[in-house]
């Protein structure tokens, strides 16, 4: 119940937020409220308002929200996610753009949490086609699986093709 309700809320202020604003002042304690968040629960309505005011940031905030994440625990790296992909998505859907150096230097920057950088190259990967061919090759013995694998898997198409 929890989980719809928390989805109907996303969804309404998307379609309610019709141009995003710019980073609330409060941004750290809003983050803080999400981070907050806990097992059975826990800090789920004080994430529920929180969350509404990150969602509704302008997509400067993105690297300031992806950094959150950096030993969040599994539910409030949930929220985070979402807040982070709502940003993103109403940023682009109202002809906005990603901050694209920003991004790639979080995704480069290996002590950010592994799922807060996966992230992060997904969405640059949305906005700059050449990104995966230029960063996909430092991942090679990067610390987060999920990129190392991009890099693996690039490595044995490479050898597969010669």
């Amino acid at each position: 119940m929890t989980v719809l309700i928390f989805i109907f809320g996303a969804c309404l202020t998307l379609l309610l937020s019709p141009v995003l604003g710019q980073a609330p002042p409060d941004l750290p304690a809003l983050l803080e409220s999400l981070r907050a968040v806990g097992p059975e629960g826990r800090g789920n309505e004080e994430a529920g308002t929180a969350w509404r005011r990150v969602a509704a940031s302008d997509a400067a905030a993105l690297p300031r929200i992806l950094e959150a994440l950096d030993g969040a625990g599994p539910s409030a790296a949930n929220w985070i996610r979402t807040a982070a992909d709502a940003v993103a998505g109403g940023e682009l859907e109202h002809g906005g753009k990603l901050p694209a150096a920003d991004l790639e230097a979080f995704i480069l920057d290996r002590r950010h949490d592994p799922r807060a950088r996966r992230l992060a190259f997904e969405l640059l990967s949305r906005i700059d086609s050449g990104a995966p061919a230029r960063l996909i090759p430092f991942f090679e013995d990067d610390p987060s699986v999920e990129l190392r694998r991009d890099a693996v898997t690039a490595l044995l198409e490479k050898a597969a093709a010669d």
